[in-house]
């Protein structure tokens, strides 16, 4: 073979070695502007592990609250690709509100007003108002979230958030956040008798330890001799160990004369009127203890009323001679917190609670801004 022969023949084996390599890589340009090479083998085993990845995902939705988005249970998995690009660029999101009042009533012509989550290009803002059915269907490109408010006169005005975006599940299919179309149950309590209630907004009730003290929620104090109080309500017993802050221990005892309680429930935390529009008949508790303790390194106990509970109270019962309540007084408490004071000899109590006035009337709906 000649020299001439020699150097095309080399040629050629060269260019077709090259062509068969590039066959097996996959040129990018990564974020830093020069050429990434990938070879197609890694890319089809990723693919393939992507694939595997979506079939093993299993959603499951009961474990988050859609409200806050907020996982109750289960492991966090890693998002998968869907998701990631959905939360970045967005998915079309549809969704059915239906509003009724706390009878179970529909409420037609309620105005719902809110925005879905955007892409950082504006807000996708809404107004619309419910059908005769209650309902009324929203449906946009979003990136996870949607926000409403609802109000109508004669309502209580509520609001509410929706998390389609569930981090560690599978809940994007074909460029949709699933499920799709799920119905918000929406509760816009009616305005039904607000009467003039007895508000204290903030009290703070000094507390010896160890010693069974009255209060009288219309002084709004304890009754004599270590307050103003004439007719107790409820008796308070606080106990603690002592000026240890970081190693504290407290008791608060909160007791009633037969009859008489709380019952504790959960705040609506996304209406203008968060409690019951009336008192129950029944299930009052006679006594209630809330203990507290702490290490500098932990809180072992706190078991006080929480920012979304309440207290519903009876007090002040008289019965006939058959034993049948003739009388009683009703109230709410949204706020009982105590604590230490800072010097160690005594402990406080921090009340806001409404009293009505008026005998035997379970009304607890307030005049006013709060109600």
């Amino acid at each position: 073979m000649t020299t001439k022969k020699f150097v095309i023949v080399c040629g050629l084996l060269i260019i077709l070695a090259l062509i068969g390599f590039a066959v097996f890589i996959d040129f990018t340009v990564g974020s830093h502007g020069r050429p990434v090479v990938r070879h197609t083998a890694s890319i089809q085993k990723a693919k393939h592990e992507v694939l595997s990845t979506v079939a093993t995902y299993t959603p499951n939705f009961d474990n988050f609250d859609r409200s806050t988005g907020r996982r109750l249970r289960g492991v966090r998995r890693p998002n998968l690709p869907a998701v990631v690009e959905a939360n970045r660029r967005g998915a079309l999101a549809k969704t059915t509100i239906h509003v009724s009042d706390s009878t179970g009533r529909d409420v037609a012509n309620a105005q719902i007003t809110g925005q879905f989550s955007t892409d950082g290009e504006g807000a996708r803002p809404f107004k619309s108002v419910t059908d005769n059915s209650g309902r009324v269907v929203l449906e946009e490109q979003c990136r996870g979230e949607v926000y409403y408010a609802v109000n109508k006169e004669g309502h209580y005005d509520t609001r509410g958030q929706y998390w389609f975006l569930l981090e560690g599940e599978d809940c994007v299919k074909d460029g949709r956040w699933i499920p799709w179309n799920p119905t918000l149950d929406v509760v816009l309590k009616e305005k039904r008798k607000p009467i003039p209630m007895l508000l204290t907004w903030e009290a703070k009730v000094i507390l010896p330890k160890d010693i069974s003290l009255g209060y009288d929620c219309f002084k709004k104090d304890l009754v004599a001799p270590y307050g103003a109080g004439e007719n107790a309500d409820f008796m308070l017993t606080y106990s603690s160990n002592g000026k240890q802050r970081l190693n504290l221990e407290n008791r608060l005892s909160i007791s009633f004369s037969d009859d008489c309680g709380l019952i504790k429930l959960p705040k609506d935390m996304f209406s203008e009127f968060p409690s019951l529009h009336e008192a129950p008949m029944d299930s009052y508790v006679k006594e209630i203890v809330f203990n507290f303790a702490r290490t500098p390194s932990a809180i072992l106990k706190d078991e006080g009323l929480k920012d979304a509970e309440y207290f519903i109270m009876r007090s002040r019962v008289k019965k006939d001679n058959d034993g049948k309540i003739i009388s009683a007084l009703y109230g709410k408490f949204y706020r009982f917190a105590f604590d230490e004071s800072d010097d160690g000899k005594t402990g406080y109590l921090l009340l806001q609670f409404y009293v009505n006035p008026t005998p035997n009337d379970r009304n607890l709906e307030a005049e006013g801004r709060y109600p």
